[in-house]
């Protein structure tokens, strides 16, 4: 598959799984299998390598890739030489690449036990440093499993400003079993207040089978945050982070302007993105694939030459438009019906029009010169009037 040179923009993911421990809500892929082995560290660097070289031959998208997002798992677990290995494996098969955003992810116990991580996350020119604080309460840190205690995150994020060129980016979860407005004002917010920085994105949980949390749940051995508590939760957190001046450009994130994640940003407009190690996603044209996400596999397959690729599908149609609506008005800019009629051929302005007059009458959603967004207050129903919307277009296909 060919591309040309200067045409759509593209985004490259590599995903490091090593944790050092595993969290209560995590459903992610990731191992803590990397906690002291060093060759384990290496060889995996070794293979992130070899599937990087076949996939840039395969797909000839080196000279599209805009964006580089270093996610996890924990990529903070590596060392400073392990991070510099990276890197140099990066320029040496993207040597000519004029990155415009660099993003790293860490957690805190991780810089403060290695600050030289910051000198090599400098010296590779990082862009953004996302930094998984998720909670500053002692009681949503130890509900949450993790590993970062109060006093070294405020410690780290004092000190952080100073030493990272970059710009900043802290990870919140919200609506955690047993969180009330209390909490939240009491310790993130007061936080927020006197720890600024350029981006925040915020999740309330979600939660997962098979987590800790969730068994925890079954247990009864801790209660789940209730619906009303929730809402009340997150319209005081987007209400708190607007006074502070943060702009909630997407349903889960907000910035300081001008600070917003280029990389995720092409991700929800459709962009092609490729994702490299395990677990990791790539979609390239209308083909989307993921990796297996587990370690030896991932590893062996690569040595062997031969791909990790776990799963994969062909994004029909009605797939493209469905999640073109739903990307799209995740988007504080929304999406406009004229630009979504020209591309996918479907008049949602005329088949949804009466879904979006009654949206509109109950505050959820805004139409201003043919461009439909969600309000502050309609993206906390998100998942079901989106799903009800496209159940609603599949229809009226089929019709």
């Amino acid at each position: 598959m060919s591309r040309q040179k200067g045409t759509k923009p593209a985004g490259l993911y590599i995903h490091i799984p090593f944790c050092q421990s595993k969290c209560g809500y995590c459903s992610f892929v990731m191992t803590t299998r990397g906690r002291g082995d060093d060759q384990l560290r290496l060889s995996l660097l070794e293979a992130i390598e070899l599937e990087l070289i076949h996939q840039l031959n395969r797909y000839g998208i080196s000279q599209n890739l805009q964006t580089l997002y270093i996610g996890g798992g924990t990529p903070s677990q590596l060392s400073a030489a392990e991070i510099d290995f990276l890197f140099h494996i990066i320029k040496k098969h993207l040597p000519s690449t004029q990155w415009q955003e660099i993003t790293f992810e860490c957690n805190p116990e991780d810089i403060s036990k290695r600050p030289e991580i910051i000198n090599q996350l400098n010296k590779h020119e990082v862009s953004r440093l996302s930094v998984g604080i998720q909670s500053m309460s002692p009681k949503g840190l130890s509900v949450l499993d993790r590993l970062a205690h109060r006093e070294q995150i405020n410690e780290l994020t004092k000190w952080l400003p100073k030493e990272f060129s970059g710009s900043l980016s802290y990870d919140f979860i919200l609506a955690w079993p047993e969180q009330d407005l209390a909490e939240l004002l009491k310790y993130d917010i007061a936080f927020l207040e006197s720890n600024q920085c350029q981006h925040i994105s915020s999740y309330l949980l979600n939660i997962e089978e098979k987590t800790k949390i969730y068994h925890s749940l079954k247990k009864g051995r801790i209660e789940s945050c209730s619906e009303d508590i929730s809402t009340s939760i997150w319209l005081k957190w987007q209400s708190c982070l607007k006074e502070l001046d943060y702009e909630h450009y997407e349903i889960s994130n907000f910035c300081k302007k001008g600070h917003f994640s280029l990389h995720n940003t092409l991700t929800w407009r459709g962009f092609e993105y490729l994702g490299v190690g395990p677990g990791a996603v790539s979609q390239i044209g209308n083909v989307r694939w993921s990796n297996s996400g587990r370690l030896s596999y991932y590893m062996d397959k690569l040595k062997a030459k031969k791909s990790p690729v776990q799963s994969a599908e062909y994004l029909t149609t009605e797939i493209q438009w469905q999640e073109a609506l739903m990307l799209g008005l995740r988007h504080r800019e929304g999406l406009s019906m004229p630009d979504y009629h020209h591309k996918h051929n479907l008049n949602i302005s005329k088949i949804l029009s009466q879904d979006f007059q009654e949206l509109c009458a109950k505050g959820f959603l805004s139409i201003c010169q043919e461009n439909v967004k969600f309000t502050e207050e309609g993206w906390l129903f998100f998942d079901d009037i989106i799903t009800d919307l496209m159940l609603k277009l599949e229809n009226s296909k089929i019709m």
